[in-house]
Protein backbone atom coordinates (compact mmCIF):
# COMPACT_ATOMS: atom_id res chain seq x y z
CA UNK A 1 0.00 0.00 0.00
CA UNK A 2 2.16 2.71 1.21
CA UNK A 3 5.47 3.68 3.15
CA UNK A 4 4.55 5.77 6.20
CA UNK A 5 7.83 7.67 8.18
CA UNK A 6 7.28 8.01 11.60
CA UNK A 7 8.48 10.48 13.44
CA UNK A 8 7.60 9.84 17.44
CA UNK A 9 10.19 10.85 20.28
CA UNK A 10 7.70 8.62 22.31
CA UNK A 11 8.10 5.63 20.34
CA UNK A 12 4.49 4.98 20.54
CA UNK A 13 3.47 1.45 18.62
CA UNK A 14 0.20 0.96 19.57
CA UNK A 15 -1.03 1.98 16.43
CA UNK A 16 1.80 -0.24 13.99
CA UNK A 17 0.09 -3.42 14.24
CA UNK A 18 -3.04 -1.80 12.47
CA UNK A 19 -1.29 0.56 9.68
CA UNK A 20 1.32 -2.72 8.78
CA UNK A 21 -2.07 -5.33 8.89
CA UNK A 22 -3.81 -2.54 6.31
CA UNK A 23 -0.41 -3.06 3.98
CA UNK A 24 1.83 -0.23 4.50
CA UNK A 25 5.63 -0.74 5.07
CA UNK A 26 6.57 1.38 8.40
CA UNK A 27 9.92 3.04 9.24
CA UNK A 28 10.79 5.02 12.55
CA UNK A 29 12.63 7.68 13.57
CA UNK A 30 12.62 9.62 17.18
CA UNK A 31 13.38 12.82 15.56
CA UNK A 32 17.11 13.29 16.57
CA UNK A 33 19.80 12.63 14.48
CA UNK A 34 19.65 13.17 10.78
CA UNK A 35 16.34 13.06 10.04
CA UNK A 36 16.41 14.08 6.84
CA UNK A 37 18.62 11.33 5.71
CA UNK A 38 16.79 8.67 7.16
CA UNK A 39 13.43 10.30 5.01
CA UNK A 40 14.76 10.30 1.79
CA UNK A 41 16.52 7.36 1.85
CA UNK A 42 13.38 5.64 2.86
CA UNK A 43 10.83 7.75 0.13
CA UNK A 44 8.05 7.77 2.16
CA UNK A 45 4.57 8.41 0.38
CA UNK A 46 3.45 9.86 4.21
CA UNK A 47 4.79 11.38 7.19
CA UNK A 48 3.49 10.90 10.75
CA UNK A 49 4.87 13.78 12.95
CA UNK A 50 3.31 12.76 16.52
CA UNK A 51 4.12 16.20 18.46
CA UNK A 52 5.03 15.88 22.25
CA UNK A 53 3.30 18.12 24.84
CA UNK A 54 5.51 21.57 24.72
CA UNK A 55 7.88 20.49 22.09
CA UNK A 56 7.84 23.32 19.35
CA UNK A 57 10.75 21.80 17.85
CA UNK A 58 8.51 19.74 15.04
CA UNK A 59 6.42 23.01 13.84
CA UNK A 60 9.67 25.00 13.20
CA UNK A 61 11.20 21.87 11.66
CA UNK A 62 8.42 20.74 8.98
CA UNK A 63 8.59 24.63 8.34
CA UNK A 64 12.22 24.46 7.18
CA UNK A 65 12.03 21.01 5.23
CA UNK A 66 8.71 22.65 3.20
CA UNK A 67 11.30 25.13 1.87
CA UNK A 68 13.06 22.13 0.79
CA UNK A 69 11.70 20.87 -3.75
CA UNK A 70 11.55 17.44 -2.46
CA UNK A 71 9.70 17.44 0.58
CA UNK A 72 7.30 20.38 -0.96
CA UNK A 73 4.39 18.43 -2.16
CA UNK A 74 5.38 15.26 0.46
CA UNK A 75 1.82 14.69 2.95
CA UNK A 76 1.88 15.29 6.31
CA UNK A 77 0.00 13.98 9.34
CA UNK A 78 0.59 15.43 12.83
CA UNK A 79 -0.82 14.02 16.16
CA UNK A 80 -1.37 16.93 18.33
CA UNK A 81 -2.97 17.71 21.89
CA UNK A 82 -6.67 18.37 21.96
CA UNK A 83 -5.71 22.38 21.97
CA UNK A 84 -6.34 24.95 19.38
CA UNK A 85 -3.10 26.09 19.34
CA UNK A 86 -1.52 23.09 18.30
CA UNK A 87 -3.80 22.73 15.67
CA UNK A 88 -2.72 26.36 14.30
CA UNK A 89 0.70 25.45 14.81
CA UNK A 90 0.76 22.05 12.60
CA UNK A 91 -1.32 23.63 10.08
CA UNK A 92 0.69 26.92 9.97
CA UNK A 93 3.80 24.94 10.08
CA UNK A 94 2.82 23.36 6.62
CA UNK A 95 0.88 19.64 7.79
CA UNK A 96 -1.95 18.74 5.53
CA UNK A 97 -3.54 17.00 8.27
CA UNK A 98 -3.62 16.51 11.32
CA UNK A 99 -5.66 13.76 14.43
CA UNK A 100 -6.25 15.14 17.71
CA UNK A 101 -4.95 12.56 20.16
CA UNK A 102 -5.49 10.17 22.28
CA UNK A 103 -5.67 8.42 18.84
CA UNK A 104 -8.46 6.38 17.80
CA UNK A 105 -7.01 4.00 15.03
CA UNK A 106 -9.91 4.64 12.87
CA UNK A 107 -9.78 8.05 12.41
CA UNK A 108 -5.77 7.73 11.86
CA UNK A 109 -6.59 5.01 9.34
CA UNK A 110 -9.15 7.12 7.60
CA UNK A 111 -6.77 10.44 7.58
CA UNK A 112 -4.08 7.79 6.12
CA UNK A 113 -5.88 7.14 3.21
CA UNK A 114 -7.34 10.77 2.58
CA UNK A 115 -3.79 11.60 2.73
CA UNK A 116 -2.89 9.03 -0.09
CA UNK A 117 -5.91 9.64 -2.05
CA UNK A 118 -5.47 13.38 -2.78
CA UNK A 119 -1.57 12.31 -3.25
CA UNK A 120 -2.58 9.73 -6.22
CA UNK A 121 -4.43 11.81 -7.88
CA UNK A 122 -2.11 14.23 -8.54
CA UNK A 123 0.94 11.99 -8.83
CA UNK A 124 0.54 10.95 -12.63
CA UNK A 125 -2.41 12.55 -13.94
CA UNK A 126 -1.06 15.93 -14.94
CA UNK A 127 2.42 15.34 -16.65
CA UNK A 128 3.47 17.73 -19.08
CA UNK A 129 1.63 16.98 -22.63
CA UNK A 130 -1.67 16.18 -20.54
CA UNK A 131 -4.89 17.66 -20.72
CA UNK A 132 -7.21 18.49 -18.29
CA UNK A 133 -10.98 18.48 -19.03
CA UNK A 134 -10.82 18.29 -22.52
CA UNK A 135 -9.22 21.69 -22.74
CA UNK A 136 -6.35 22.48 -20.73
CA UNK A 137 -3.17 20.84 -22.01
CA UNK A 138 -0.35 20.73 -19.53
CA UNK A 139 2.99 22.88 -20.31
CA UNK A 140 4.53 22.59 -16.74
CA UNK A 141 4.60 22.90 -13.42
CA UNK A 142 4.00 26.21 -11.79
CA UNK A 143 4.07 25.45 -8.11
CA UNK A 144 2.59 23.29 -5.48
CA UNK A 145 0.58 23.94 -1.94
CA UNK A 146 -0.73 22.06 0.31
CA UNK A 147 -4.18 21.91 -0.75
CA UNK A 148 -3.32 22.81 -4.72
CA UNK A 149 -1.08 22.52 -7.32
CA UNK A 150 -0.64 25.14 -10.11
CA UNK A 151 0.35 24.57 -13.53
CA UNK A 152 1.15 26.28 -16.69
CA UNK A 153 -1.26 25.08 -19.31
CA UNK A 154 -2.43 26.27 -22.97
CA UNK A 155 -6.02 26.57 -23.59
CA UNK A 156 -7.13 24.80 -26.70
CA UNK A 157 -9.51 26.69 -26.94
CA UNK A 158 -7.97 30.39 -27.42
CA UNK A 159 -4.55 29.46 -27.69
CA UNK A 160 -3.66 31.70 -24.77
CA UNK A 161 -0.95 30.00 -21.82
CA UNK A 162 -3.50 30.04 -18.81
CA UNK A 163 -2.73 29.41 -14.93
CA UNK A 164 -4.42 26.48 -13.59
CA UNK A 165 -5.06 25.62 -10.22
CA UNK A 166 -6.26 22.32 -9.00
CA UNK A 167 -7.73 22.15 -5.78
CA UNK A 168 -6.45 18.57 -4.28
CA UNK A 169 -10.00 16.83 -3.35
CA UNK A 170 -13.08 15.64 -4.88
CA UNK A 171 -16.61 17.13 -4.76
CA UNK A 172 -17.74 14.64 -1.74
CA UNK A 173 -15.04 16.09 0.37
CA UNK A 174 -17.10 18.87 1.62
CA UNK A 175 -14.62 20.28 3.75
CA UNK A 176 -12.56 22.22 0.41
CA UNK A 177 -15.74 23.55 -1.27
CA UNK A 178 -16.31 26.34 0.61
CA UNK A 179 -12.38 27.55 -0.41
CA UNK A 180 -13.40 26.54 -4.11
CA UNK A 181 -16.69 28.85 -3.78
CA UNK A 182 -15.16 31.70 -1.96
CA UNK A 183 -11.84 32.29 -4.63
CA UNK A 184 -14.15 31.89 -7.86
CA UNK A 185 -16.81 34.51 -6.33
CA UNK A 186 -14.41 36.92 -4.89
CA UNK A 187 -12.42 36.50 -8.05
CA UNK A 188 -15.16 37.15 -10.65
CA UNK A 189 -16.38 39.90 -9.42
CA UNK A 190 -12.79 41.70 -9.63
CA UNK A 191 -11.72 44.13 -13.17
CA UNK A 192 -8.57 45.24 -11.92
CA UNK A 193 -5.04 46.02 -14.28
CA UNK A 194 -3.27 44.99 -10.75
CA UNK A 195 -5.50 41.96 -10.07
CA UNK A 196 -5.14 38.46 -11.99
CA UNK A 197 -7.93 37.78 -13.99
CA UNK A 198 -10.71 34.89 -13.45
CA UNK A 199 -10.78 33.45 -16.76
CA UNK A 200 -12.57 29.97 -16.12
CA UNK A 201 -13.68 27.55 -13.05
CA UNK A 202 -15.46 24.54 -12.52
CA UNK A 203 -15.81 20.98 -11.70
CA UNK A 204 -14.25 18.38 -13.86
CA UNK A 205 -14.97 14.70 -12.94
CA UNK A 206 -14.98 15.59 -9.47
CA UNK A 207 -12.06 17.80 -9.36
CA UNK A 208 -12.17 21.64 -8.82
CA UNK A 209 -10.46 24.15 -10.62
CA UNK A 210 -9.87 27.70 -11.14
CA UNK A 211 -8.12 29.52 -14.88
CA UNK A 212 -6.80 32.69 -14.56
CA UNK A 213 -4.60 34.70 -16.88
CA UNK A 214 -1.13 33.79 -16.92
CA UNK A 215 1.60 36.01 -15.72
CA UNK A 216 5.09 35.85 -17.29
CA UNK A 217 7.56 36.71 -14.80
CA UNK A 218 8.23 36.48 -11.24
CA UNK A 219 6.96 36.36 -7.84
CA UNK A 220 7.91 39.82 -5.82
CA UNK A 221 9.71 37.33 -3.23
CA UNK A 222 11.82 35.61 -5.82
CA UNK A 223 12.67 39.19 -6.87
CA UNK A 224 13.60 40.14 -3.16
CA UNK A 225 15.42 37.32 -2.86
CA UNK A 226 18.09 37.87 -5.25
CA UNK A 227 18.64 41.43 -3.78
CA UNK A 228 16.30 44.26 -1.91
CA UNK A 229 14.54 46.75 -4.10
CA UNK A 230 15.62 50.70 -4.14
CA UNK A 231 13.18 53.08 -2.11
CA UNK A 232 11.90 54.59 -5.22
CA UNK A 233 11.09 51.16 -7.06
CA UNK A 234 8.93 50.05 -3.99
CA UNK A 235 6.84 53.24 -4.04
CA UNK A 236 5.95 53.06 -7.35
CA UNK A 237 5.25 48.79 -6.71
CA UNK A 238 3.44 49.97 -3.33
CA UNK A 239 1.05 52.64 -5.10
CA UNK A 240 0.00 49.71 -7.45
CA UNK A 241 -0.84 47.79 -4.86
CA UNK A 242 -2.53 50.41 -2.81
CA UNK A 243 -4.58 51.31 -5.91
CA UNK A 244 -5.57 47.44 -5.83
CA UNK A 245 -6.56 47.23 -2.73
CA UNK A 246 -8.80 50.42 -2.82
CA UNK A 247 -10.39 49.25 -5.95
CA UNK A 248 -11.41 45.63 -3.41
CA UNK A 249 -12.38 47.82 -0.51
CA UNK A 250 -14.95 49.48 -2.61
CA UNK A 251 -16.47 45.93 -3.18
CA UNK A 252 -16.25 45.30 0.45
CA UNK A 253 -13.50 42.20 -0.01
CA UNK A 254 -10.16 41.87 2.40
CA UNK A 255 -7.63 39.90 0.34
CA UNK A 256 -6.44 38.66 3.98
CA UNK A 257 -3.20 37.05 2.80
CA UNK A 258 -1.01 39.64 0.94
CA UNK A 259 3.05 38.70 0.79
CA UNK A 260 5.06 38.95 -1.43
CA UNK A 261 4.84 35.53 -2.99
CA UNK A 262 1.37 36.58 -4.32
CA UNK A 263 2.46 38.97 -5.74
CA UNK A 264 3.88 38.84 -9.53
CA UNK A 265 5.79 40.70 -11.47
CA UNK A 266 5.31 40.76 -14.99
CA UNK A 267 8.40 40.62 -17.96
CA UNK A 268 6.77 43.78 -18.70
CA UNK A 269 6.79 45.17 -15.16
CA UNK A 270 2.79 44.32 -14.60
CA UNK A 271 2.16 44.39 -10.82
CA UNK A 272 -0.26 41.27 -10.03
CA UNK A 273 -2.46 40.73 -6.82
CA UNK A 274 -3.04 36.70 -6.95
CA UNK A 275 -4.28 34.04 -4.95
CA UNK A 276 -7.73 34.59 -3.31
CA UNK A 277 -8.04 31.61 -1.56
CA UNK A 278 -8.37 33.28 1.65
CA UNK A 279 -10.21 36.34 0.57
CA UNK A 280 -13.56 37.27 2.56
CA UNK A 281 -15.70 39.82 1.91
CA UNK A 282 -15.82 42.15 5.05
CA UNK A 283 -19.38 40.61 6.20
CA UNK A 284 -17.94 37.35 6.32
CA UNK A 285 -15.55 36.74 9.31
CA UNK A 286 -16.33 33.41 10.27
CA UNK A 287 -13.04 31.24 9.54
CA UNK A 288 -12.49 27.42 10.22
CA UNK A 289 -9.87 26.10 11.70
CA UNK A 290 -9.18 23.63 9.14
CA UNK A 291 -6.32 24.75 7.08
CA UNK A 292 -7.70 28.52 7.19
CA UNK A 293 -6.86 30.42 10.78
CA UNK A 294 -4.14 31.60 9.23
CA UNK A 295 -2.35 32.94 6.40
CA UNK A 296 1.47 33.28 6.97
CA UNK A 297 2.42 34.39 10.25
CA UNK A 298 5.40 36.66 9.10
CA UNK A 299 2.63 38.92 7.27
CA UNK A 300 -0.38 38.51 9.81
CA UNK A 301 -2.19 41.45 11.37
CA UNK A 302 -2.52 41.50 14.88
CA UNK A 303 -6.02 41.83 15.01
CA UNK A 304 -6.02 38.51 12.51
CA UNK A 305 -4.14 36.89 15.51
CA UNK A 306 -6.60 37.77 18.19
CA UNK A 307 -9.56 36.79 15.92
CA UNK A 308 -11.08 39.84 15.76
CA UNK A 309 -12.60 41.55 12.60
CA UNK A 310 -10.63 41.91 9.48
CA UNK A 311 -10.86 44.71 7.39
CA UNK A 312 -9.02 47.02 4.65
CA UNK A 313 -6.51 47.68 7.59
CA UNK A 314 -5.65 44.00 8.10
CA UNK A 315 -4.18 44.35 4.15
CA UNK A 316 -2.49 47.51 4.78
CA UNK A 317 -0.55 45.95 7.83
CA UNK A 318 0.23 43.20 5.48
CA UNK A 319 1.28 45.29 3.17
CA UNK A 320 3.14 47.10 5.13
CA UNK A 321 5.71 44.45 6.59
CA UNK A 322 5.94 43.31 2.38
CA UNK A 323 7.32 46.95 2.03
CA UNK A 324 9.49 46.89 4.92
CA UNK A 325 11.20 43.44 3.35
CA UNK A 326 11.05 44.62 -0.02
CA UNK A 327 13.63 47.39 0.76
CA UNK A 328 15.33 46.01 3.41
CA UNK A 329 15.32 42.36 2.85
CA UNK A 330 14.18 41.12 6.27
CA UNK A 331 11.35 41.10 8.20
CA UNK A 332 10.10 43.02 10.98
CA UNK A 333 10.01 40.18 13.05
CA UNK A 334 11.41 37.30 13.28
CA UNK A 335 11.65 34.23 15.53
CA UNK A 336 12.10 30.40 16.10
CA UNK A 337 8.60 29.10 15.92
CA UNK A 338 5.48 30.09 14.80
CA UNK A 339 3.91 30.78 18.33
CA UNK A 340 6.72 33.00 18.69
CA UNK A 341 6.44 35.02 15.97
CA UNK A 342 2.92 35.48 16.44
CA UNK A 343 4.18 37.12 20.40
CA UNK A 344 6.48 39.35 18.38
CA UNK A 345 3.26 40.87 16.07
CA UNK A 346 0.93 41.06 18.81
CA UNK A 347 3.44 42.72 21.16
CA UNK A 348 6.54 44.15 19.86
CA UNK A 349 7.12 47.77 18.07
CA UNK A 350 9.01 47.05 14.93
CA UNK A 351 12.46 48.90 14.13
CA UNK A 352 12.63 51.83 12.19
CA UNK A 353 13.34 51.29 8.47
CA UNK A 354 15.92 54.25 8.17
CA UNK A 355 17.63 53.03 11.55
CA UNK A 356 18.28 49.82 9.62
CA UNK A 357 19.21 51.44 6.55
CA UNK A 358 20.83 55.14 5.71
CA UNK A 359 19.52 54.70 2.01
CA UNK A 360 15.64 54.69 2.94
CA UNK A 361 14.27 57.95 3.56
CA UNK A 362 12.61 59.08 7.14
CA UNK A 363 9.27 59.91 5.07
CA UNK A 364 9.44 56.20 2.85
CA UNK A 365 9.62 54.79 6.94
CA UNK A 366 7.40 56.43 8.97
CA UNK A 367 4.40 55.50 6.34
CA UNK A 368 6.00 51.96 6.73
CA UNK A 369 5.51 52.24 10.33
CA UNK A 370 2.07 53.69 10.14
CA UNK A 371 1.06 50.69 8.75
CA UNK A 372 2.31 48.71 11.45
CA UNK A 373 0.49 50.40 13.63
CA UNK A 374 -0.96 47.32 15.88
CA UNK A 375 -4.64 49.15 17.14
CA UNK A 376 -6.51 49.17 13.54
CA UNK A 377 -7.75 52.48 14.26
CA UNK A 378 -4.74 53.99 15.09
CA UNK A 379 -2.89 52.15 11.54
CA UNK A 380 -3.05 54.43 8.58
CA UNK A 381 -6.02 54.68 6.19
CA UNK A 382 -5.98 53.51 2.82
CA UNK A 383 -6.47 56.83 1.60
CA UNK A 384 -3.64 58.29 3.36
CA UNK A 385 -1.65 55.70 2.35
CA UNK A 386 -1.67 56.51 -1.05
CA UNK A 387 -1.62 60.32 -0.87
CA UNK A 388 1.88 59.89 1.27
CA UNK A 389 3.24 57.48 -1.76
CA UNK A 390 2.13 59.40 -4.26
CA UNK A 391 3.75 62.69 -2.75
CA UNK A 392 7.21 60.73 -2.70
CA UNK A 393 6.57 59.85 -5.56
CA UNK A 394 6.03 63.51 -7.19
CA UNK A 395 9.09 64.67 -4.87
CA UNK A 396 11.43 62.20 -6.58
CA UNK A 397 10.39 62.73 -10.44
CA UNK A 398 10.29 66.80 -10.13
CA UNK A 399 6.50 67.16 -10.28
Amino acid sequence: MAKIFIIDKENDQSNDVLLRKGGHELLRSDGEGDVLTELFGFKPDVVIQNVSRGDLSPYGRLQEWRKLPQFAGLPVLMLVDDSEEEVNLALTSGANEYVIKPIRATELTSRIGLLLHRTHMFSDEFTPGSVFASRYKILSLLGKGGDSTVYRATDNSTNNDVALKILKVKTEEDVFSGQFERETTQLAKLDHSNIVKLLDHGCHEGVFYVVTEFIDGQSLGDIIKQSPLMEESAVDLGLEIADALSYMNSSGIVHRDIKPDNILISDEGEVKIVDFGLSREEDQQTVSIKGEMFGTPQYLAPEYIDGKKLTVKTDIYSLGVTLFYMVSGVLPFQAGTPMALLSKQLNEQPPMLNKISSDISEEFADIVNAMLAKDPEARISLESLIERLRKLQSERDGD
